[in-house]
């Protein structure tokens, strides 16, 4: 069970197909996949990594040429027509469609995301809490202590 886990990871297969594919829990099957990791020679794990960084050089090669397909979408022009097919003008000027720029943009930010995420670049929040604490001594005779 523990190499066909890390056979179907390495496929590319996410840990919730994995679990379905072979009708185990989620805990089961990264059980299996941290074991075999732990356990597995160097040489399995070089490959496995190997396996994952293809992966992922894969993966930001589709998010580029996505990105070069939005891009070219932001650089055409966006006419708008009416029911019969003609051009709309306002004002002597063609009235430009801005629904497909806008649609660009928010996948633009998605695959910025993806990237980001894939390449380990989203920062780690940090929260500073400003705290002041007052302490009230009872049964102590505070001038008694200077």
């Amino acid at each position: 069970m523990r190499k066909r886990v890390v056979e179907l990871r390495d496929s590319g297969m996410q840990f919730r197909e994995i679990c379905a594919e072979l009708g185990i829990g989620l805990a089961t099957a990264w059980g299996h996949y941290e074991r075999a990791m732990r356990d597995e020679p160097a040489e399995a794990i070089a490959k496995h990594r190997a396996n994952l960084e293809q992966r992922v050089a894969e993966q930001l090669k589709r998010i580029d040429m996505s990105r070069e397909t939005v891009m070219g979408i932001l650089e055409r022009d966006h006419l708008t027509f009416d029911i019969k097919g003609s051009v709309i003008y306002h004002n002597g000027e063609y009235y430009r469609d801005s629904k497909p720029v806008m649609d660009a943009i928010k996948l633009l930010v998605t695959l910025d995301d993806q990237e980001s995420k894939l390449l380990g670049l989203n920062a780690a929040t940090k929260i500073q809490a400003a705290v002041t604490v007052n302490y009230t001594l009872v049964g102590v005779n505070v001038d008694a202590l200077t």
